[in-house]
């Protein structure tokens, strides 16, 4: 009995003891607590108010307590949602489920005193795909270039997007580019969950349009079949400075349009020109061609028209012809029968102003010039041909019947810079292949008074180097604006 009341009396007493230290501790924390200065602010430091976290990988979440002596305060944190988001003593989160939850840190000698942070809980984002390359744009111009998120399962496929420079380019959230000045930008496309992230350049030029005599290659033949008075009419309605077009010569001595040496291409039909009449090649009708399939029901884009219809066409849409001639002559063997003929008329060989020395293909080349001037009536129009002899029989028919708004220009691959004294004498000027003609050596010609125009330049960048550089005329097959 007495052995028994003794336990109690130590149970007792370990259990006072034990409250002493408890109320001590309580107490004495409490007074660290009150000691410390009150909590003015609380904010977050390494998160905002709302945070996107992978699933099933933690963070731990750090506040910034004003005034500094303050930090001495207890925090308590706490989940909205524990099977979302769990939070330990020391503000480490977990993200256990995909979902929503919010985490609230707060003083616990001042409840009033709290902040939040809403944390989506997400399958990450781990790449965003968007075409490659860097972009280019004139002044004024817009296009689009989406990013995508990827995997499919990812939680959140939206994106951002934003530019480095909006005074150079601008981007709207549909990832609509538009260049405002000439410059260059980063654009920057984030995924909404922050996790994957690509971006490109963009370089910003002037605008082409009006910048220089931009030609339409075979009308605007990247718009309709080539050659046709369609491509001509979407040419001047596209406001280009003139159109190229190529001319070859029927059985009957007309001029047709036709870059081919045959109609195969174009037509179907293989068969040369020259062999063909004027009624033959008009009723042999353009099957092929850009964008056949939208006109095929139109005359205008699959019948081959005459050097008139073209000529008459460009006066209608105010544009400049450009006339490559196709025809090919052996001016060699022409020469030897014109002597010939001087040989076999009355009278010496210096007595020939009775004698026609006009040849045949002379004549072709006149009627050319004789068509071109009753249509155009003094306008502007410039003949280009491969071959050298043609443009230097055409420069003296201009000399003899005038051809002050006429401009010959030798069309070649590769241009040579031994010619620049042989084009000056002529009066002729130069058509290069736009990959073998550099700046510098166009300079060189143009230096001299030698106009340039190269072919076909359907490169944006290499468009707006030849016009920062002051070449005058630009062919192409497309339109820059």
């Amino acid at each position: 009995m007495i052995s028994g009341k003794r336990n109690l009396c130590q149970v007792v007493i370990k259990s006072a003891f034990l409250l002493i230290a408890v109320v001590f501790l309580f107490g004495f924390f409490s007074e660290v607590q009150a000691a410390a200065p009150k909590v003015k602010k609380i904010k977050w430091s390494n998160v905002g108010a709302s945070i996107y976290m992978p699933l099933n990988k933690t963070k731990k979440l750090k506040v910034e307590i004003s005034p500094k002596k303050a930090k001495k305060r207890k925090l308590i944190w706490s989940s909205s949602d524990e099977k979302i988001v769990s939070v330990n003593k020391s503000g480490k989160v977990t993200a256990k489920k995909t979902g929503v939850a919010t985490i609230t840190c707060k003083v616990s000698l001042q409840p009033k005193k709290k902040i939040k942070c809403k944390i989506r809980v997400v399958k990450p984002a781990k790449k965003i795909s968007v075409k490659t390359g860097d972009a280019l744009l004139q002044v004024g111009k817009s296009c689009t270039r989406k990013g995508k998120v990827s995997p499919g399962s990812a939680t959140n496929k939206k994106v951002e997007y934003t530019s480095s420079d909006p005074e150079v380019v601008t981007v709207n959230q549909s990832g609509k580019i538009t260049g405002k000045k000439e410059g260059l930008a980063t654009i920057t496309i984030m995924s909404k969950d922050g996790f994957a992230k690509a971006s490109y350049k963009v370089r910003v030029i002037g605008s082409l349009k009006n910048s220089a005599n931009f030609i339409a290659h075979r009308g605007l033949s990247s718009e309709a079949p080539e050659n046709t008075i369609k491509a001509f009419q979407l040419a001047g309605e596209a406001e280009f400075w003139g159109a190229e077009a190529d001319i070859r010569k029927t059985a009957d001595g007309h001029f047709i349009l036709m870059h081919d040496h045959t109609l195969k291409r174009m037509c179907g039909v293989d068969k040369k020109p020259e062999r063909m009449t004027l009624d033959e090649i008009r009723s042999t009708p353009i099957t092929g061609g850009e964008n056949y399939e939208a006109y095929k029901s139109d005359k205008d884009a699959t019948t081959i028209p005459t050097l008139e219809e073209f000529l008459q066409t460009c006066r209608q849409y105010d544009l400049v012809p450009v006339v490559e001639i196709k025809m090919t002559y052996d001016w060699e063997k022409e020469d030897l029968r014109m002597e010939e003929v001087i040989r076999n008329r009355p009278g010496t060989m210096f007595d020939t102003n009775d004698i026609p020395l006009q040849s045949a293909a002379e004549e072709d080349l006149v009627n050319l010039y004789q068509i071109s001037q009753s249509i155009m009536q003094g306008s502007e129009i410039i003949f280009i041909a491969s071959d050298l002899k043609t443009l230097i029989k055409m420069r003296s028919i201009f000399d003899e019947k005038g051809g002050e708004n006429m401009e010959l220009q030798h069309v070649v691959k590769k241009p040579d810079v031994d010619m620049i004294d042989l084009y000056r004498e002529e009066n002729i000027h130069l058509d290069s292949f736009y990959k073998r003609l550099d700046i510098e050596k166009a300079k060189r010609f143009m230096n001299v008074g030698i106009m340039v125009n190269v072919w076909n330049v359907d490169d944006l960048a290499k468009a707006w180097e030849y016009v920062k550089n002051k070449i005058p005329y630009i062919t192409t097959n497309k339109t820059y604006w």
